[in-house]
């Protein structure tokens, strides 16, 4: 199992709102299951920027991430 980190910045457009900017960062760790193939766990805290919290609810999540990551 090996660590990892990131970060990144997101921009959502909605057909009837304002466009919404958030950045967040990801931790978890990413495990080898065949020489081919890796699964990873984490999870993610995300910021909205500029956010109105009575038409979005929360301005902040933090959600898992599950992945599988196939390589050829």
């Amino acid at each position: 199992m090996k660590p990892y980190i990131g970060a990144f910045y997101k921009r959502s457009f909605y057909d009837t709102l304002t466009p919404l900017d958030s950045a967040g960062g990801r931790a978890g760790v990413v495990t080898p299951v065949s020489p081919n193939a890796y699964l990873s766990a984490g999870l993610v805290f995300e910021n909205y920027f500029h956010c109105n919290s009575t038409q979005y609810g929360n301005c902040s999540d933090v959600y898992p991430e599950i992945g599988l990551s196939l390589a050829y």
